[in-house]
């Protein structure tokens, strides 16, 4: 509820409607008995790199850019074992202080920005991670992304 009743309104209406969704989705399946939202999808395990679902087959491309942090690190980590082609931009990097709270500022000019959260376990140090190919590019232009993606693919 976290997501739902504070963090959404913050954020503004799109992110507070996907929370009430996904919300409501949970509440729904809980009802139910259901341990998942919907039925878990994976392939086999040894399909490896090379992802097959519903008759298509291709490999994974992961696009980063330099705002990856925390949890992305450790998807971008994983990705890239399994054999996907990165591309993109950089990744940042993160310690033992893996969780950014960020608050405006009562004059709306800047931020505060604080680490919340510890994981003594994890590694030292997880990042940055380099891109395969790296985009030049305007990493905000959608549509120039896109095409750059399509072209790498249709090269390979």
């Amino acid at each position: 509820t976290y997501y739902r009743d504070i963090l959404g309104p913050r954020m503004g209406k799109e992110a507070l409607a996907q929370f009430t969704a996904e919300y409501e989705a949970m509440a729904a399946a809980k009802a139910k008995g259901a341990l998942f939202t919907g039925p878990p999808r994976c392939p086999p395990r040894s399909a490896g790199p090379a992802i097959s679902h519903g008759g298509a087959r291709g490999r994974l491309i992961l696009l980063t850019d330099n705002s990856c942090f925390s949890s992305c690190l450790l998807v971008t980590q994983m990705f890239r074992r399994l054999g996907a082609l990165h591309v993109g931009q950089a990744t940042d990097a993160n310690t033992h202080y893996m969780e950014v709270r960020e608050d405006r500022l009562p004059s709306g000019l800047s931020t505060f920005s604080t680490l919340q959260a510890v994981a003594p376990a994890a590694a030292r140090q997880i990042g940055p991670f380099v891109p395969d190919v790296a985009y030049e590019g305007a990493i905000a232009d959608t549509a120039a992304l896109e095409a750059w993606v399509l072209g790498l693919v249709a090269k390979r």
